[in-house]
């Protein structure tokens, strides 16, 4: 079903954006990730990156400086941050972290 979006959709940052999906729109998929000739490899909703960013965005507040998952580095130790991972699902999820935190990535 293909519906139109309203301007109470979107916010005034991503990160409103990403925040007003993850509450109103939870369980749909934000986001879908192809490899190769559109076989879908990987998705994630909303609800799932806002927690993922949200958690990143905590460890980033409780210990500046490199934090690191299973798939993704994020430098963080002046108020700008280098992400150092493939693209996919936990390149977005550290770019959401960042901004969560209030950095530039």
């Amino acid at each position: 079903m293909n519906v139109r979006p309203s301007p109470n959709d979107f916010g005034s940052t991503l990160v409103d954006l990403l925040q007003k999906r993850a509450v109103g729109r939870c369980a749909n998929r934000g986001f879908t990730f192809f490899q190769g000739d559109e076989v879908e490899e990987h998705w994630l909703r909303y609800r799932d990156l806002d927690l993922a960013a949200k958690q990143l965005a905590t460890r980033l507040a409780r210990q500046p400086g490199r934090v690191q998952d299973s798939q993704s580095v994020v430098d963080s130790t002046i108020p700008r941050a280098v992400i150092l991972c493939p693209p996919g699902p936990e390149y977005l999820k550290a770019l959401f972290g960042v901004m969560y935190a209030g950095m530039i990535a």
